[in-house]
């Protein structure tokens, strides 16, 4: 490939990854994240606490 092509390339990953950044989280994913966050808290029984 030459560098047109590649920077051509890179453009749009970098596009499409920025979209994606600006999409809402699924509830399924948020509610994960909200597990995740909870049992990383200390006193919740997570890893953090041996």
């Amino acid at each position: 490939m030459n560098n047109d092509s590649e920077r051509r390339i890179e453009a749009n990953l970098k596009k499409v990854y920025e979209e994606s950044m600006n999409e809402p989280m699924s509830d399924q994913l948020a509610n994960l994240v909200a597990q995740l966050r909870e049992k990383a808290q200390p006193g919740n029984g997570g890893a953090a606490d041996g």
